[in-house]
């Protein structure tokens, strides 16, 4: 999966999807995500570029993520949730993370 077919897999479920960041006073719900890369050595070189991929849920009222949840378990994504909520901001903020190949 390319970082392009991971960001039009997310705007799917979530219409407002960034890389890294949202522009100021973007409307509630939004996703950003970013990667870290890593490498699967084999063969003293590397044979599989790995992508850990972390994608953030903003949103106003409490939900699960069904629509998120769907997208990653429909493209076989392994992934883990932290959930918080920030008082200041009034915002409840789902964290992803998970493992992609990278297929780029």
């Amino acid at each position: 999966m390319t970082r392009a077919e991971f960001a039009d897999q997310l705007a799917t479920a979530i219409s407002n999807v960034y890389y890294d960041h949202a522009p100021l006073r973007t409307k509630l719900p939004y996703v950003t995500y970013n990667w870290d890369y890593d490498n699967y050595p084999a063969d003293d070189k590397s044979y599989q570029r790995i992508v850990q991929a972390t994608v953030t849920h903003y949103h106003a009222d409490y939900s699960d993520g069904a629509e998120l949840k769907a997208v990653f378990d429909g493209n076989d994504l392994f992934w883990t949730c932290t959930s918080a909520y920030d008082s200041d901001m009034k915002v409840y903020i789902d964290t992803y993370t998970m493992e992609v190949l990278a297929n780029e």
